[in-house]
């Protein structure tokens, strides 16, 4: 595991004691932790009418991830490969132009 990835983890361990205060929740309630870029490709693919697709995700950033392959399968998405922050082609163009509209991917 990456050391930022790692950082990142411990990170949001520490997010569900003042949530659960905050939102006055019992100590027990249980929060379950989803991969951001998985999300996006189920909402796509899990209500989609193929039985069948490739699935590419790309935007800033999700947890540590900026773009996330993976193939949908009669209902079951496996992912085959992503790319981790900084190196989303977007953040390379805004470094150099300083022009926020490349931070943003809009689907078509």
């Amino acid at each position: 595991m990456e050391p930022a990835c790692h950082h990142v983890q411990s990170l949001l361990a520490t997010v569900p004691d003042p949530l659960r205060s905050r939102l006055g929740m019992p100590a027990k309630t249980n929060f379950h932790w989803l991969n951001h870029h998985l999300c996006h490709a189920g909402s796509a693919y899990l209500v989609s009418p193929f039985p069948e697709a490739a699935i590419l995700t790309s935007d800033g950033i999700g947890e540590f991830a900026t773009t996330h392959a993976a193939v949908g399968t009669a209902n079951k998405i496996d992912a085959l490969w992503e790319i981790n922050y900084p190196n989303f082609p977007g953040f390379r163009e805004f470094r150099r132009t300083q022009d926020p509209k490349f931070l943003a991917v809009k689907p078509h």
